[in-house]
C-alpha cells in the first residue's frame, strides 16, 4: 500500500508538471530500487495516506480542462497525455490487487477480494 501511495503521489507531481524524483529519492528502497514502507508505518497510517494520494490525483484531474487532459506530461514511461498519466493510478493499483488475489488464492482463499 505504501509503494502504491508513493507512485500515486509521483503521478500527482507529473500531472502538475513537477519532477517526482525527489519524492522517490527520500523513500527507503531495497537493492532493486523498490520502495519499502518504513517499519514504523501502521496499517491505519498507510490506509489514510493511500486514500489521500487517490484524492490528490482526483482533485487535480477534476480541475483539468479537456485541453489539459490531452496535453503532454512527462510520465514514468516518457511523454504521455495527461489522461494517460492519471489513469496509471488505476492500472498500477489493480496490478497489485491482482498480485494479492493470487497470493490469497494460493493460500486457499477462493473469494474475489477485489470488491
Amino acid at each position: 500500500m505504501h509503494e502504491v501511495t508513493v507512485v500515486n503521489r509521483g503521478i500527482a507531481c507529473q500531472l502538475r508538471g513537477e519532477d517526482p524524483n525527489p519524492l522517490f529519492s527520500e523513500q527507503q528502497q531495497d537493492e532493486n530500487k523498490f520502495v519499502i514502507a518504513p517499519s514504523s508505518l501502521t496499517h491505519q497510517e498507510a490506509l489514510v495516506a493511500f486514500k489521500a494520494s487517490i484524492a490528490e490525483v482526483r482533485e487535480i484531474v477534476n480541475g483539468m480542462s479537456d485541453e489539459d487532459m490531452l496535453a503532454p506530461r512527462q510520465s514514468f514511461f516518457g511523454e504521455k497525455p495527461a489522461y494517460w498519466v492519471a489513469q496509471f493510478v488505476a492500472i498500477h493499483t489493480n496490478y497489485h490487487n491482482g498480485q494479492l488475489n493470487v497470493i490469497q488464492g494460493l493460500g486457499g482463499d477462493g473469494k474475489n477480494n477485489w470488491f
